[in-house]
């Protein structure tokens, strides 16, 4: 029997072209699949992972805070309230008995939808706002928010570094 291998490479390479559909966010209504899946508003996001990580010079070094973080914090939820509020759940297992349940915050998106900006001492551990690049990939929201800055380098020049934070959550 004879394969022909030229038309099942092919194949393999329109499979492997095939783009992730990113979504944005849409406050209030989602026109794309009549679902809640890709509203903000009203859909509660339990947190799914914690990337940080670092660049410098193409080379990225980063860990997922979530894959080695206490049970107590895998439950946690955030519910996107109408009026730029949000909640911060700890979920059905508190780390902190003493802690409250329930934190509140602030968000607001941009006119293009691609950037959240969060202002809230529980997820920032700041009460200054982080402007969050955001996007639904897999009806998953990502939030990322990056930094760079720039610092002398002792051969000349300047070295750029690259912080950034990766948060993905999943609808319930």
């Amino acid at each position: 029997m004879k394969i022909r291998l030229l038309p099942f490479l092919f194949a393999i390479l329109a499979l492997l072209s095939c783009e992730t559909p990113t979504d944005y966010l849409e406050p209030g209504k989602d026109k794309k699949e009549g679902a809640a899946i890709t509203n903000l508003e009203g859909t509660k996001w339990k947190v799914t992972s914690m990337i940080v990580g670092q660049e410098v010079s193409g080379v990225k070094n980063e860990a997922d805070l979530f894959l080695i973080a206490e049970n107590c914090s895998k439950d946690d939820l955030v519910h996107f309230n109408a009026g730029g509020n949000f909640i911060y759940d700890e979920g059905p297992t508190k780390c902190d008995p003493d802690a409250p349940q329930q934190e509140s915050g602030t968000w607001s998106l941009s006119a293009d939808k691609k950037k959240l900006t969060l202002t809230s001492n529980i997820i920032n551990n700041t009460d200054s706002p982080i402007v969050y690049e955001a996007a639904i990939v897999n009806k998953n929201l990502t939030l990322t928010a990056r930094e760079t800055i720039s610092m002398p380098n002792p051969a000349g020049g300047e070295i750029k570094m690259t912080i950034y934070t990766i948060m993905g959550f999943t609808p319930l």
